[in-house]
């Protein structure tokens, strides 16, 4: 019975192995005063039609969003920051085909002050039913490349398989008994 669960455990692993986590890339250009455009490029995606992500920009760096672009595999709309109250801003876009391009997503930010953050939180999500399946920072492609944080679910098989391996280890080693 522990030998058939170390085996699906194994199998659930080497499925979460080939999967690689995105990277989304961002690049800010400043397009004239506080206004600037961000460029933004996928690294992979295979979730499908119906699914997509959304690149949030902090509340206290930008104050308005405009004009998203994306290809016509997808559909792409802003959220306002501060609407409601207290909420970032957003840039979403859903795929519409089964396998849509990587490129090119634009998005133009009004900035508060300062610099325009190019390390912006995002979510690959499926939307029906509803479920985040990733979760990043975006990175500047000029900076070198991102090192993606592995999936949940693989930290889950690895936890998983240690604590069935520990366990088979110490019900080896207890004496039987007669």
């Amino acid at each position: 019975m522990l030998g058939r669960a170390l085996l699906r455990v194994a199998a659930a692993m080497a499925i979460c192995a080939g999967a690689q986590a995105t990277t989304i890339s961002a690049t800010a250009t400043n397009t004239g005063g506080s206004v600037w455009r961000y460029d933004f490029a996928l690294s992979s995606f295979s979730n499908g039609a119906g699914a997509g992500f959304t690149i949030y920009f902090p509340l206290a760096s930008v104050t308005a969003l405009a004009n998203p672009v994306a290809s016509g595999e997808w559909d792409a709309i802003v959220l306002t920051p501060d609407s409601p109250p207290g909420s970032d801003g957003a840039f979403d876009a859903l795929a519409l085909t089964g396998s849509p391009s990587l490129i090119p997503f634009s998005v133009e930010a009004t900035i508060a002050s300062g610099a325009a953050p190019l390390v912006l939180r995002f979510e690959i999500y499926r939307s029906n039913p509803f479920a985040v399946l990733e979760a990043g920072n975006t990175f500047d492609p000029a900076s070198g490349a991102a090192v993606p944080e592995p999936s949940g679910g693989l930290l889950m098989w690895t936890g998983a398989t240690a604590f069935l391996l520990q366990a088979a280890r110490a019900r080896r080693r207890r004496p039987r008994r007669a």
